[in-house]
């Protein structure tokens, strides 16, 4: 049988183990309650929950900054869990992802310059469509000549792609039926609805929900 002082010592010992744990517990639970105040403080500033997808196709969540539609075609400025900031380029990351909208890095098509945009994903499937938002400059004239500034517009171009293809084609506004008609071909009802102007340049969203129905998305995308 154990002696008094062997229970003494064992006591001793048990009550160190039990104040190490509750220490840790409490330090662990502290921890979780600062990243979510955290959270929750970047969130009031115009944050909202995310991920980014690095080019090494790692994918991290966090906290990703509102921003309006140009701004979110030229960057993207993200929080991770661990509390470090960055903002990134499309060259940096492939895609990323706020408030369940996907905004993925191309290259502009016939741009001699080689830049990259982030393009907002409006539909996906067998042919993905994308918008892209720049701002142009508005110029006006005056009566002697001058030019003066008459501030910016806002332009939408619209991209179409598919899963398993990088490359884009930029939709024509003036030959958005003969382009579309084409692109479509294997859906010949469609095709011809498109040819005989059933639709307009800005029902290009319905005529690509139109062409994917029955499509099965990939989820490991």
């Amino acid at each position: 049988m154990p002696t008094q002082t062997e229970g003494t010592y064992f006591n001793l010992a048990l009550h160190l183990i039990i104040e190490v744990i509750m220490k840790r517990t409490l330090f662990l639970i502290f921890t979780v309650l600062m990243m979510c105040q955290g959270q929750l403080q970047a969130q009031k500033r115009g944050y909202s929950e995310g991920y980014i997808v690095t080019l090494k196709n790692d994918t991290i969540y966090g906290l990703i900054k509102s921003k309006n539609d140009v701004a979110s075609c030229r960057s993207v400025t993200f929080i991770s869990d661990l509390g470090q900031k960055e903002t990134y380029n499309p060259r940096k990351i492939k895609c990323y992802s706020k408030t369940r909208k996907i905004y993925r890095s191309f290259l502009l098509p016939a741009n001699l310059l080689g830049m990259h945009a982030f393009m907002k994903e409006l539909v996906y499937g067998r042919m993905t469509l994308y918008v892209h938002y720049q701002n142009r400059q508005n110029n006006m004239v005056t009566a002697g000549g001058q030019s003066m500034y008459g501030g910016t517009t806002i332009i939408e171009t619209y991209y179409l792609g598919s899963p398993n293809n990088k490359k884009l084609t930029r939709v024509m506004r003036l030959n958005f039926k003969a382009q579309l008609s084409e692109y479509v071909k294997d859906d010949i009802e469609l095709s011809a609805r498109i040819l005989n102007k059933e639709f307009r340049y800005g029902d290009i969203k319905e005529i690509v929900k139109m062409y994917n129905q029955g499509y099965i998305p990939d989820t490991r995308r």
